[in-house]
């Protein structure tokens, strides 16, 4: 059995060059052609929970609100550099999801269980894991990397005793 693992990256969906219809179907095609290979199992690991940090007292950034929009912006470039994205994140996710409960031997990883925390009613950035709210930390990528090669030994040791892994919930 051969484990791709495609990490989604958020270049494309953060500078304008795709939209989010365009950064789901870049991921889908992409594991629909690993999962054609024999013995192939797909996991798709979602997007980073991905932020801006622009403009904000420290203290703001470090409780690492999610969701706070562009206000003030007068120019595209403004506009991108101040808006949250951690709703197409989310829309992403949800595409991806609801793609693979659909199809064989293609998974998803849910990366942002990992690093957002909800309290109450607001979702937070885990400010220790990913300190400029875009890319992981040290310290986010030791509980990634961990988290990783749990979800690869429970792919593996399910393919082993011959279970059923395309219906189970991963993160």
């Amino acid at each position: 059995m051969d484990i791709y693992w495609r990490w989604a990256g958020t270049s494309d969906l953060t500078h304008g060059y795709c939209s989010e219809q365009a950064t789901i179907l870049g991921l889908l095609k992409t594991a629909e052609i690993l999962a054609t290979r024999p013995d192939a199992r797909v996991v798709i690991q979602g997007i980073l929970p991905i932020g801006r940090t622009d403009g904000r007292r420290e203290s703001d950034v470090k409780k690492g609100f999610l969701g706070i929009g562009g206000g003030g912006a007068h120019t595209l470039k403004q506009a991108r550099d101040r808006y949250s994205f951690w709703s197409s994140v989310k829309r992403i996710k949800e595409e991806l999801r609801d793609f693979c409960t659909k199809h064989p031997h293609i998974m998803y990883f849910d990366v942002n269980a990992l690093l957002v925390n909800k309290k109450s009613s607001t979702e937070q950035f885990n400010y220790n894991l990913m300190k400029d709210f875009r890319h992981l930390s040290l310290e986010g990528y030791k509980v990634v990397g961990k988290a990783i090669k749990e979800e690869i030994a429970r792919i593996m040791q399910d393919e082993n005793e011959g279970n059923d892994i395309i219906h189970k919930q991963l993160r």
